[in-house]
C-alpha cells in the first residue's frame, strides 16, 4: 500500500493536467509568445519576485538551515500540476492560461538549476538541481499529458469537452483523500515549525507573490487573478526532487508541504478579495482588449 500510494498521486496529477488539454487548443499552447510584455510580467511574477523574496526572508529568520533550505527550494519551484485548473476559474482566457502554464514550466527546465545556482553561490551552501531528471519530470508529468488531452481534442473535440471536467474532479477526489493521510500523518512535524519563523517567512514571501502577479497581470482582471494564483501555486514534486538529490532530511520536506498548506490558504484569501472588487464578472470581451493592450 505504500508504494503504490506515490503511483496514485502521479496519476492523479498527470489527469489533471490532460484534463486541461483536453479543453484547449494547440494555439493556446503558443498563443503567449504573440504577447511577449505578458509572457515577461509572468516570469518576473513567478521566478524571480518569489523566490528573491523567499530567499531573503530565510536568510533573515533564525531558522535551521534545512528548514531555510525547504522554504527556498519550494520558492524556485513553480506552477504544480493543479495550478491550470485553479487558474481557469478565475475566468482567465484559456490560451492565456495554457500558453503562460506551458512556456513557464518548460523555463523551469532552465531557471530553476540557474536559480538554485545563484543561491548557493550567494550564500555559500552549494546544492544543484539535477538536470536531467527535473526535465524527465516536466516532460513525462506536464507535456505529455497536455500533449495527449489536446491531441484528443483535435481529434474528436466534443467528447474532449465533455470530458475535461470529468478527468479533472476524478483526479481531484482521488488525490484529496491522499492528501489528507499525507497531512494527518505528517502534522505534529508541521506544527513544530510554525513557531520558528518559517511561517511568518512563507507567508511573507506569498504575499510578495500575490501582489506581483495581481500588480504585473495586465489590465484584464482575470489575467491578473491567474497570474497571482501562478506565483505563489509552486510545484512540490520539483521541490522534493531537488531536496532528494541535496539532502537527505524530512524536516526539509515538512517545509515543503508547510508551505504548501500557506499558500492554499492564502489563495483562497486573496480569490475572496478579489471576488468582492468592483467589476468582477464583466464578460471577456474588455479582457481580450487588456490583453492585446501588452502586445
Amino acid at each position: 500500500m505504500q508504494g503504490l500510494i506515490p503511483i496514485v498521486v502521479q496519476v492523479s496529477l498527470i489527469l489533471l493536467v490532460a484534463s486541461v488539454g483536453l479543453q484547449a487548443r494547440w494555439q493556446d499552447l503558443t498563443s503567449v509568445l504573440a504577447r511577449p510584455g505578458l509572457l515577461a510580467r509572468g516570469v518576473i511574477a513567478v521566478n524571480v519576485v518569489v523566490p528573491v523574496v523567499a530567499f531573503l526572508m530565510v536568510w533573515m529568520m533564525p531558522m535551521e538551515p534545512i528548514i531555510k533550505i525547504g522554504i527556498f527550494v519550494m520558492a524556485v519551484s513553480p506552477m504544480a500540476p493543479f495550478l491550470p485548473g485553479k487558474m481557469l476559474k478565475t475566468g482567465a482566457d484559456t490560451s492565456y492560461v495554457v500558453g503562460l502554464y506551458g512556456a513557464i514550466i518548460l523555463l523551469a527546465v532552465f531557471l530553476v538549476p540557474a536559480t538554485v545556482a545563484i543561491a548557493s553561490e550567494i550564500s555559500g551552501r552549494m546544492a544543484s538541481v539535477p538536470f536531467g531528471d527535473l526535465a524527465k519530470m516536466i516532460v513525462q508529468s506536464v507535456l505529455l499529458p497536455l500533449a495527449a488531452g489536446l491531441v484528443i481534442n483535435t481529434l474528436a473535440p466534443n467528447f474532449a469537452q465533455r470530458a475535461g471536467p470529468v478527468v479533472n474532479i476524478s483526479a481531484m477526489l482521488v488525490l484529496l483523500p491522499i492528501v489528507v493521510l499525507i497531512l494527518v500523518k505528517t502534522g505534529s512535524g508541521i506544527v513544530a515549525l510554525i513557531g520558528d519563523g518559517s511561517l511568518l517567512a512563507i507567508f511573507v514571501t506569498l504575499a510578495a507573490g500575490l501582489a506581483a502577479g495581481h500588480w504585473l497581470g495586465g489590465p484584464a482582471r482575470q489575467n491578473r487573478t491567474a497570474l497571482a494564483l501562478a506565483a505563489v501555486t509552486r510545484h512540490p514534486g520539483i521541490a522534493v526532487l531537488i531536496l532528494k538529490h541535496n539532502y537527505d532530511d524530512r524536516r526539509a520536506v515538512l517545509a515543503v508541504i508547510l508551505f504548501l498548506l500557506a499558500s492554499l490558504v492564502a489563495s483562497s484569501i486573496y480569490q475572496a478579495w478579489a471576488k468582492r472588487q468592483p467589476g468582477v464578472g464583466s464578460d471577456r470581451t474588455s479582457d481580450a482588449a487588456g490583453s492585446g493592450e501588452t502586445r
